[in-house]
């Protein structure tokens, strides 16, 4: 994969564009993860579970991932709408 990787950026093919469908998938992974978290973490804490809020940091982890994605894909979909 990575050699593969390496020769994509070599011969300079068309790399993937993200659309407005992964602005809004990013969106709703961020909010549906920290839905999740504060559910789970609220749960965990009144049970004192900590299993539950180990959980519920997984969820807030995938929402923070989720976030350096929505960056990535901000940061070049304006150059999309220029060509």
């Amino acid at each position: 994969m990575a050699h593969h990787t390496v020769e994509m950026l070599l011969a300079a093919e068309a790399v993937p564009v993200p659309t407005q469908i992964a602005l809004w998938g990013a969106l709703a992974s961020i909010a549906s993860k920290e839905a999740l978290f504060q559910i789970t973490n609220g749960i965990g804490k009144k049970l004192d579970s900590k299993l539950l809020i180990a959980n519920a940091w997984h969820h807030r982890s995938d929402a923070i991932s989720s976030l350096v994605a929505l960056v990535g894909i901000v940061g070049y979909v304006p150059h999309v709408t220029r060509r």
